[in-house]
C-alpha cells in the first residue's frame, strides 16, 4: 500500500484515529519517543569538525521527528482532488 491508496481508505484512517483516541498507550508511547530524541549535550569525538558533527546529528534528529509526525498524521490525510483544471483553463475567455 502507498500513501495515495491509504488516502482513499477512509475506513483505515478512521480506525487509525480511533486507536489513538481509545488506546492511551499509543499517545504516551509517541510522547516518549519525542522525548527520547530531544537535543542533549554530547561530546564531539576527537577529529570531528564540530559543525559537521552537529549538522549530522541535527539532520538525523529531524528525520526521526519527521517519521513521528508522519505516523501521527496518518489519521488525517487529505485526499487529493480527483480532477484538476488544465493549465490556464480558468483564464480562457469563451468566444
Amino acid at each position: 500500500m502507498n500513501i495515495n491508496e491509504w488516502a482513499k481508505r477512509d475506513d483505515l484512517q478512521l480506525e487509525w484515529k480511533k486507536s489513538w483516541e481509545t488506546i492511551p498507550a499509543l499517545k504516551q508511547g509517541l510522547e516518549l519517543l519525542k522525548d527520547v530524541a530531544l537535543p542533549a549535550e554530547s561530546k564531539i569525538p576527537d577529529g570531528f569538525d564540530p559543525i559537521q558533527f552537529n549538522a549530522l546529528a541535527n539532520s538525523r534528529r529531524e528525520g526521526y521527528y519527521d517519521a513521528l509526525r508522519n505516523i501521527e498524521a496518518l489519521k488525517e490525510i487529505k485526499r487529493p482532488s480527483e480532477s484538476l483544471p488544465g493549465p490556464w483553463e480558468e483564464t480562457k475567455k469563451e468566444e
